[in-house]
């Protein structure tokens, strides 16, 4: 079995709607996600499981996400509807596409901090984002939503932490509304109610009395890969994922826990640190750090000196493997490219290997800047 016909999803734990559970797990059956666990939560549901975090880590958390829901849920009906044609507006196909221009590496690690402000302390803009009808209107210095282009317009200096502000809460709403269904962008399918009410959900609860055993096990294998520990302003959460449950043809190789570790709450542009297990027998499947911020830490280059740079750095991935997962020999066959984490325009800063031992693909993905691998995975192929 192919392992881009099933998903890696983390979203067991979040309180989203069925239907939306099943429709994300199709979509990643039929491709349009793939297998790659390394993929950031999905932009429409960035929001439900921030949320859903903060609720459950302490009474101060607990305030700023009453201050955050209360914000999302009292938005007047003006905003709701600009909101909605913004949202039915976007042609984009990636979160980039919605934009002006890209952010640069220190709005990123900007925004990511204030990110942390706004779903942890509940700090938020002061004012809204600026809409006008024509781009001719546009001044180019403020952050502004045209309705001409259908963009959210940055301005061309570097953001302050005002506009950051609002480029967060205007993201943070509109995720919102499409997470609730108040904005829907496709007119609902016609399915059969008897058939859906009988689907059984792929997402299931984690069992509470064995959720730190699986922490403490995933957390080894991260100081292994990694060589170090994280401290206590990192907070881990665990995700269970199981498509041997509505569809057993996919086996239970499928079924697997994603234990994920976020500073704070976490943040859509946040570094996250994660580790995937098999759920039946605890197996190791993979190891990564990911997340826009440590993107934006890493050198850039064009795919022409990546290619180079990773036909360089071959041997060092195959001693890594060697060294900690006891691949002590040469892959049966091999494969190399150029991976645009969040765009594709040229911008290269990782190299993705897929190596072939026997039945198992191995998959590292490794820095060019650092010289490391920021992920390994490993999948049998057989089954």
């Amino acid at each position: 079995m192919n392992r881009s016909d099933y998903g890696r999803d983390l979203f067991s734990n979040i309180e989203i709607s069925e239907n939306m559970k099943r429709e994300l797990y199709t979509n990643c059956r039929n491709g349009k996600r793939g297998g790659d666990f390394r993929f950031r939560h999905a932009i429409a549901l960035t929001v439900m499981i921030t949320l859903a975090i903060m609720a459950s880590t302490g009474v101060a958390v607990k305030a700023a996400y009453d201050s955050v829901a209360k914000r999302m849920a009292e938005m007047p009906a003006r905003e709701v509807q600009s909101y909605t044609s913004d949202i039915l507006n976007d042609t984009g196909i990636t979160m980039d596409d919605s934009w002006s221009r890209k952010l640069t590496d220190r709005e990123v690690l900007r925004l990511a901090e204030l990110e942390r402000k706004y779903y942890d302390e509940g700090v938020f803009p002061d004012q809204e984002v600026l809409r006008l009808e024509t781009l001719k209107e546009w001044d180019g210095q403020s952050l502004c939503y045209v309705e001409e282009d259908h963009l959210l317009h940055l301005p061309e200096p570097e953001m302050t932490d005002e506009q950051l502000l609002l480029f967060i809460d205007y993201s943070a709403k509109k995720d919102y509304l499409i997470n609730t269904g108040v904005a829907d962008t496709e007119p609902a399918a016609e399915t059969d109610e008897t058939e859906t009410d009988e689907t059984q959900s792929p997402y299931v609860d984690v069992d509470h009395a064995s959720q730190q055993d699986i922490i403490d096990l995933a957390y080894t294998h991260l100081e292994k890969f990694f060589g170090k520990g994280l401290d206590d302003e990192w907070n881990p959460t665990v995700e269970a994922f199981q498509p041997s449950i509505p569809d057993p043809q996919y086996g239970t190789y499928h079924d697997m826990y994603t234990v994920s570790w976020e500073r704070g709450t976490g943040s859509p542009n946040g570094t996250r640190y994660v580790v995937v297990l098999g759920m039946h027998d605890l197996d190791f499947r993979a190891v990564a750090v990911d997340g826009r911020e440590h993107w934006a830490t890493l050198g850039s280059y064009s795919d022409e000196d990546a290619i180079k740079m990773g036909k360089e750095n071959r041997r060092k991935v195959l001693e890594m493997l060697a060294d900690l997962y006891g691949y002590n020999r040469e892959p049966d066959r091999e494969r190399m490219e150029v991976y645009h984490a969040y765009d594709s325009y040229g911008d290269a800063r990782q190299i993705l290997y897929y190596m072939y031992f026997g039945d198992e693909e191995v998959s590292v993905m490794w820095d060019l800047s650092d010289e490391r691998a920021s992920s390994v995975e490993i999948y049998d192929e057989s089954k």
